[in-house]
């Protein structure tokens, strides 16, 4: 029941008065399956006789059975903005940490535009409404907790996911890269080494994106809605119980305290009727039918027009009748035996008996619904921690596993054929179904069952595991003593434990509180255009000293050098940014720069009680400092084997003056950055500014007709100093820009105007023209 604000306030009181207890539910998530869930588990509380109030983006979306005791908070028209960006996030298939770190982000501002909403703010702000006797939140988003602060309530968070490291943390759960999955996982069972270096370096992502930038900017927005008073991760460690919407078995095992309970079915209604076409359709296909979906989000169109037409052809040639949940078939030709629509009730197509194959992106909801209707599966991952979900069912037989990215018709044909006609898998997922649906294993009616324990004992904390708040890191019961200095730091060891204070590894860098975190970064635009500027210093020295040696000025072989020149340093560039990490591709993972000592490490080794100097020395900017060191040798190297081979035709000017002039200046080059990159780092655009006016008047000054007009008709009218005119704007542009970003773009109107200063005042200054005079 969706209610303007008003309203929802007159049942909000009503929640108070009536008897049985009031609950507060906070959903955000746009994830329709997630809020399936969530349905469910809140159909089973108002059955159970208790008062809900539930913040939703999706109000009036689910029929409640005990409609009257559920007040639905509507959030649909501030979630609506974000419903693009969400689509986009989901579907990305980048590296994982910037692609869960951007999740994060838009996660926060979801949830802030949401609890700003009126009906959200009505409830807060009513004088009527003190307390609530329990607030369930969304366990994936830690700016929720927030609320049940608000109110002095229990607190019960639940995932429908697999669960998240912090979430199990936050529970005195043990954690493991290597040993328990959690949602994020990306390799899991009969590891290779390199996979589980992965894997452990996975693990120290996540924990470092989570505690020192989601979870800090979720406590500020805490704060600032709620006055929140203590720290977000004590009130995170408050919750009384973790609900798993997922089953131990399928999911991955590992060891639980009391407070963390699975909850899986709770969106499974066995018994819907199916709609008469369809069920007719399903009837007559006597042969077997194959069901085909990659879920509510990523939708089967957005895949890959050859993918699309390969997968075609292979249900082409099967004697199956094949459901495709696709809207937009224009890419493919459609076979006979296909049938396509833009959305089928999956749960009532997989009961129906003559379904014998699911093919499936593998998500947690289809996986289980899976399993729970009986039908084998092919699993075809298109976000990779997809795979691991995958071969928890596929491990025990009940069906195969395809990568998505490398497929071809007679493989996906063998497959469907294999699954589909072969008893074993059918025999396997209903061996699969009787063990892991077991009421001893886990059970929808666990989340009622021990959501009324708690409202029968509030504020007793007798399951709560005396690991709370000791991070499964800190191997013992001592925190970790932070280091001194700013540069010392101590990373994991293999055992758990942590090292002696020391320089971090390269690639890592101290945070504040003592721990080597990775270099996970992306640049900024200033660190790019930084980056920029270092490379065009070599590369404007090639072509000056290629002009000022030239014995023919202005032969073909000039322009062929400086072509030559760009090449070089170019190449030299590439090579640079293929073999830092990540190696292989051209992006660049950083330290970003946050003070001028950063990129003086060495000036900065602490001496403990004034003894021994404890030696910290490392590149905090890593890899701003090393990738300019090898984009200098690459291009050096580049000059003295490509330049040569290229200029052999002409043995009249081979050049060769210009590449002694190279083995001069790049030395001369690394030593100036060795000794100055942070201040270079710190002042560039300001270097860049003078140089351009500076060299701007020096090209105008050896000019001999000195009056405007003169100056003004050579700049326009000489290509080879209208060239050198707009050369100089440029870079005056670049540091502009280099200052200012492209926030403050009028600026850039300023560019022509040392030229033009000088052009009409060199009349005045002219010595020749004074001296006459």
């Amino acid at each position: 029941m969706a209610l303007k604000p008003f309203c929802a306030v007159f049942l909000l009181v009503f929640c108070h008065t009536v008897k049985g207890t009031s609950i507060l539910a906070l959903f955000s998530t746009l994830s329709y399956t997630d809020h399936l869930v969530f349905r469910g588990y809140l159909s089973r509380l108002a059955l159970s006789g208790h008062n809900i109030v539930v913040m939703t983006p999706y109000p009036g979306h689910f029929q409640f059975p005990e409609i009257e005791k559920i007040v639905e908070l509507d959030v649909s028209e501030e979630s609506a903005p974000f419903w693009d960006e969400y689509k986009l996030l989901m579907t990305n298939t980048d590296d994982y940490h910037p692609r869960q770190k951007a999740i994060n982000e838009f996660t926060i501002k979801l949830a802030i535009a949401q609890l700003k909403s009126k009906a959200m703010m009505s409830l807060f702000i009513n004088p009527n409404v003190k307390y609530f006797d329990l607030v369930i939140t969304e366990a994936d988003v830690p700016l929720l907790y927030a609320v049940a602060e608000k109110y002095k309530a229990s607190h019960i968070a639940i995932t429908a996911s697999s669960g998240r490291i912090h979430q199990y943390e936050s529970k005195g759960n043990p954690t493991h890269p290597i040993l328990y999955p959690d949602v994020n996982t990306l390799n899991y069972r009969n590891l290779g080494k390199w996979q589980k270096i992965i894997e452990f370096y996975r693990h120290i992502q996540t924990r470092n994106e989570y505690y020192n930038n989601y979870l800090p900017l979720c406590e500020l927005a805490a704060k600032k809605l709620f006055g929140l008073k203590r720290s977000l991760l004590d009130v995170e460690h408050d919750i009384d119980f973790l609900f798993v919407a997922g089953n131990p078995a399928l999911i991955g095992n590992r060891p639980n305290v009391p407070a963390v309970v699975y909850v899986d079915r709770m969106h499974i209604k066995p018994g819907l009727k199916l709609p008469k076409d369809l069920q007719n359709l399903l009837d007559s296909a006597t042969k077997g039918v194959i069901y085909f979906s990659l879920g509510a989000i990523q939708e089967a169109e957005q895949l890959s027009p050859s993918l699309l037409q390969t997968l075609a052809e292979a249900f082409s040639e099967v004697p199956y009748t094949v459901l495709w949940r696709i809207g937009d078939t224009t890419m493919i030709k459609k076979p006979d035996n296909v049938f396509t629509k833009s959305w089928y009730p999956q749960q009532e197509v997989l009961a129906h008996p003559n379904v014998k194959l699911f093919i499936t992106h593998g998500g947690a909801r289809s996986l289980e619904e899976a399993v729970f209707y009986k039908v084998p599966i092919i699993g075809l991952p298109l976000v990779k921690f997809r795979k691991v979900f995958i071969n928890e069912i596929t491990r025990h037989g009940a069906g195969e596993i395809l990568d998505p990215y490398n497929l071809d018709k007679e493989t996906v044909k063998a497959t469907i054929t294999k699954v589909a006609s072969t008893e074993k898998y059918k025999q396997a997922i209903s061996v699969l179904n009787s063990a892991v649906f077991d009421p001893m294993v886990s059970d929808p009616d666990n989340a009622v069952w021990w959501t009324e324990y708690l409202l029968r004992h509030r504020n007793i904390r007798l399951l709560r595991s005396p690991a709370v708040g000791i991070a499964s890191w800190c191997g013992t019961m001592t925190a970790v003593r932070t280091c001194p200095g700013l540069y010392c730091g101590r990373t994991e060891l293999d055992d758990g434990s942590w090292s002696d204070c020391g320089a971090c590894p390269r690639g890592f860098r101290t945070n504040s509180t003592s721990y080597c975190v990775p270099c996970t970064d992306k640049p900024t635009l200033y660190d790019g255009l930084y980056l920029g500027f270092m490379v065009l210093l070599p590369m404007v020295l090639h072509w000056f000293f290629i002009d000022m040696v030239a014995v023919a000025k202005g032969t073909k072989n000039i322009l062929v050098q400086h072509i030559c020149a760009f090449v070089e340093v170019a190449t030299g560039t590439l090579a640079a940014l293929l073999v830092l990490p990540p190696t292989g591709t051209i992006a660049l993972h950083v330290c970003s720069p946050k003070a001028l000592s950063d990129w003086y490490t060495l000036l900065h080794n602490p001496q403990p009680d004034y003894k021994e100097t404890l030696h910290c020395t490392q590149e905090a900017v890593y890899p701003l400092y090393t990738v300019v060191l090898l984009i200098y040798a690459f291009s050096l190297l580049m000059t003295i084997t490509l330049r040569p081979w290229l200029l052999t035709w002409d043995s009249v000017n081979p050049g060769k003056k210009a590449i002694y002039c190279a083995l001069y200046f790049y030395p001369i080059l690394v030593l100036i950055h060795t000794v100055a990159a942070g201040l270079i780092y710190c002042s560039f655009p300001y270097i860049i500014i003078i140089i351009s006016m500076m060299t701007s008047a020096s090209h105008f000054s050896i000019k001999i007709e000195q009056t405007a007009p003169a100056l003004l008709m050579s700049s326009l009218t000489n290509t080879r100093n209208l060239i050198i005119l707009l050369g100089h704007w440029v870079i005056h542009a670049y540091g502009i820009i280099s200052l200012t970003g492209f926030k403050e773009l009028w600026y850039l109107s300023l560019v022509p105007a040392p030229a033009l200063f000088y052009i009409l005042t060199a009349q005045f200054t002219d010595p020749m023209k004074i001296h006459s005079d």
